[in-house]
């Protein structure tokens, strides 16, 4: 019998295309290039082709749409002091900043663990928000609309990877997009129309905020097979989370493509993040529980 205490724990070897993604400066520079772009998109189709796939998912942000170098933490500063702006309130961007942040953490505590899953809504957020500030019901939909135009904003299309998709969709490949994001599926595909409103050819997308299973507990993959009828081994993920939509997808039986963000632009993001922290710090504001890159 194998004592598996003295097995070390199996290396992921990934290809030349997840390697290069890693070191890039700029992973949309690299992915605009003619010639990287190109090896993104034939790789998911050969993937594809050779695995006789039927339905194809793709994560939506840091994958199907780039983020930039900004932290969380600093984007939801930035949100923060677009709306104290927008809803001409006697309230400041920091008053916005630390109730959403306290409103999140409520959020996902209150939806407790259902189908080994935690989420948070966006509009459950903002309600909270509201009724903290002591804010008019108006300034919900502002709230919203503020933070759909944000990303908008702030997010660039991946071409490439819209390309495979959109080819894999004309060879009759079921085409969807599967987001882990306290944003709707109904937000999120206002933020695609903003950035592409060409796009015709997503069959559904799913979000956790919706359903309350996500890809990080790996509820979602046999959700999915089940709510489309095909077996896991010809269904196909790409993704920019290692354990969420690469190996908890490979795990659930589907085949699967690692995209990362780069570690430049992650370290970029964390250095963006420190820096913030401290200038909080210098106002009296400690968010160092909260923030994240």
């Amino acid at each position: 019998m194998i004592n598996r205490e003295n097995v070390a724990p199996r290396m992921i070897e990934f290809g030349h295309l997840e390697r290069q993604m890693s070191a890039f400066d700029s992973r949309y520079s690299a992915l605009n290039s003619t010639d990287f772009g190109n090896q993104i998109t034939s790789h998911i189709l050969s993937e594809c082709e050779k695995h006789r796939i039927e339905l194809a998912s793709a994560d939506v942000f840091d994958t199907l749409l780039l983020r930039n170098d900004k932290s969380e933490a600093q984007r939801y500063f930035e949100i923060s002091g677009l709306i104290e702006q927008a809803i001409d309130a006697r309230v400041s961007a920091t008053d916005l900043l630390i109730t959403r942040f306290e409103a999140m953490e409520l959020a996902y505590r209150a939806t407790g663990r259902i189908n080994d899953t935690t989420e948070a809504d966006i509009r459950d957020v903002i309600s909270s928000q509201v009724r903290s500030l002591g804010l008019p019901e108006g300034a919900k939909s502002t709230m919203l609309q503020v933070e759909i135009q944000y990303e908008a904003d702030n997010l660039t299309v991946n071409q490439p990877m819209l390309a495979a998709l959109a080819a894999l969709h004309e060879r009759g490949v079921k085409v969807i997009l599967v987001s882990d994001m306290y944003l709707g599926g109904t937000v999120i595909a206002d933020i695609i129309a903003l950035l592409e409103p060409r796009v015709d050819f997503i069959d559904y997308l799913f979000s956790s905020a919706d359903l309350k299973i996500n890809k990080r507990s790996g509820t979602i993959f046999p959700f999915i097979c089940s709510e489309f009828d095909v077996r896991p081994n010809r269904c196909f993920h790409t993704g920019d989370s290692l354990e969420s939509d690469y190996r908890r997808a490979r795990a659930a039986g589907w085949h699967a493509f690692y995209h990362p963000v780069s570690n430049p632009e992650l370290a970029a993001r964390e250095q963006g993040l420190q820096t913030f922290i401290r200038t909080m710090l210098q106002a009296n504001v400690d968010i160092s529980r909260w923030a994240k890159i």
